[in-house]
């Protein structure tokens, strides 16, 4: 082989008894032949002989003629050993014509053994290319539905590894789930831009991407790139909502009304025709999952929906767009249902000791407060102001039913009586029971 130095090693051997039958040196065997991995011009074969390979030969062959386009004699040992390694030309090959073509091999040992001319592999004598593919901003809006992008594309000759433009080409755009396709020419110096469309269709889930693909051709190799992901930037959308009555008994109707509005690249603009979806949760839920209703907004983006909670909550709405590039309406609004409490039963009596025993129940509805306070309030004759003389810490179950409650108060003159349960904040109204004369 030309071009290599191979170390002579010269062994002296002991005359020893033979307890074995010897067995003969394998020939040359050629592995395989390919281009070099990043270097396509250079022709490597790996190849293996005991005695070790002294030179090998290779044939590039054309795959339509059948014809030797050129004999390859200079080889230089790349990796491993001369009994067992990989060899390279030393220099690209220098072919007229790019692309893919056979590769037959011979092999000859040191012994002077010749593996004959064989079909090893191939060499791809093409062009590498290099895309890039950037967007400065890769973000869509309502009025800007589409992408800027840009790159270069380069290529690596096989026969001398310049890297340099490739010029006059096509280079594929897509938008990926639309699959519109753009298609841009690179220039002088291998640069290309264009603008992708992406709009509603080019989006899956919210997510959407723009991707750039050179083909490839006449000796060129295919180039892909990373895809670059786009996001939808949508105009902001608006709900406005009042709760008219706000504050309502159980069972009660309210009514929920107000407008939806979007903002428009020219202002902003009444949501016609839109759907409004409404839930409801109770004040302690985290998650609004009892469905309401929906109402839809008229010319002027008003809506009116009525409802009647079973509870202190809050109403959830939600106005969702067709369109990517509107963002989804949200509100919510505040609700005070009372829920129901009544005295069934208010007594008050004096003793022998001149003591009065005021005593009576309450009864509430499917909510029962954790504790239920109860104060005794009196009036006395000819007066109009009323004092709280006991309070019952908590109302007890009774087994007759309700809630009930029982004071003593001492040296009180003749007046009036009754109890008042001052109720729980946004929960029980705060309630006065009927009154008892006591001379």
């Amino acid at each position: 082989m030309r071009g290599s130095a191979l170390a002579v090693v010269v062994l002296v051997l002991t005359a020893l008894p033979v307890t074995a039958t010897a067995h003969a040196a394998a020939g040359p065997t050629v592995r395989w032949a390919s281009s070099a991995s990043g270097d396509l011009g250079t022709l490597e074969v790996s190849a293996a002989a005991d005695a070790g390979i002294a030179s090998l030969r290779a044939y590039v062959v054309s795959y339509a003629t059948g014809q030797d386009v050129a004999v390859v004699d200079d080889f230089v040992l790349h990796s491993g050993t001369t009994t067992d390694g990989v060899w390279r030309t030393p220099q690209p090959l220098r072919l007229d014509v790019l692309g893919g073509y056979r590769v037959d091999v011979e092999a000859t040992d040191a012994a002077g053994v010749v593996a004959p001319r064989a079909q090893e592999g191939s060499l791809s004598y093409y062009v590498a290319t290099t895309l890039t593919f950037l967007s400065d901003d890769p973000t869509a809006t309502y009025a800007r539905r589409s992408v800027d992008v840009h790159g270069v594309l380069t290529g690596r000759w096989p026969a001398t590894r310049e890297v340099k433009p490739v010029v006059g080409v096509a280079i594929d755009l897509g938008n990926g789930f639309g699959g519109a396709t753009v298609e841009a020419t690179t220039g002088a110096d291998g640069s290309y831009s264009a603008t992708v469309p992406v709009d509603q269709d080019a989006f899956y889930e919210e997510y959407a991407f723009v991707e750039a693909t050179f083909p490839g051709g006449d000796g060129l190799l295919r180039a892909g790139t990373f895809s670059i992901n786009v996001t939808a930037s949508p105009s902001p959308s608006t709900i406005t909502t009042r709760v008219e009555p706000r504050r309502i008994d159980l069972g009660e109707q309210t009514t929920l009304s107000g407008r939806v509005t979007w903002e428009s690249p020219d202002g902003r603009r009444a949501a016609a025709g839109q759907d409004v979806h409404v839930w409801f949760c109770r004040s302690y839920e985290t998650v609004c999952q009892r469905y309401v209703g929906t109402a839809t907004t008229d010319a002027d983006g008003r809506f009116q929906l009525p409802a009647t909670p079973p509870g202190t909550g809050k109403f959830e709405l939600s106005s969702p767009f067709g369109d990517i590039f509107i963002s989804t309406g949200s509100a919510t609004a505040d609700v005070v249902v009372y829920q129901p409490v009544e005295f069934t039963a208010f007594t008050a009596a004096r003793d022998a000791s001149g003591a009065v025993t005021a005593s009576g129940r309450l009864r509430f509805g499917s909510v029962t407060p954790a504790t239920i306070p109860v104060d005794i309030q009196f009036r006395a004759a000819g007066t109009d102001t009323w004092t709280t003389v006991a309070t019952v810490p908590n109302a007890e179950y009774s087994s007759s039913g309700g809630y009930a409650f029982s004071a003593t108060v001492a040296n009180q003159p003749t007046g009036v009586w009754r109890a008042r349960y001052p109720g729980l904040t946004d929960q029980f109204r705060p309630l006065v029971s009927e009154r008892v004369r006591v001379v």
